[in-house]
């Protein structure tokens, strides 16, 4: 398949290498919350009876979180800043 006929494979290698560097923060950041124990989840987490439960939804949140955020960074900086349009003037009587 060329490049022509997928035009939509750069976007969604742009999109999925912002995910991946959200999904990085999003795993630091839980394992610096599990090791550090921040208000004491987890100890909480190993005393439970379902710590891989636990866990798994501490690490999912967070990856949707942090690799949403990624890719709505990403797709808002493509954008252009321009100061083409001054807008109203600040002179204007009336």
């Amino acid at each position: 398949m060329t490049a022509k006929e997928a035009p939509h494979k750069p976007v969604l290698r742009f999109l999925m290498s912002h995910l991946f560097y959200g999904s990085l923060g999003a795993v630091v950041f839980c394992w610096a919350i599990l090791h550090f124990d921040v208000a004491g989840i987890g100890t909480m987490i190993e005393r439970s009876s379902e710590p891989l439960l636990w866990q798994f939804l501490l690490f999912f949140g967070n990856w949707v979180t942090f690799g949403g955020v990624a890719m709505a960074v990403a797709i808002m900086h493509l954008g252009e800043e321009t100061d083409d349009d001054p807008g109203p003037s600040q002179n204007e009587d009336g």
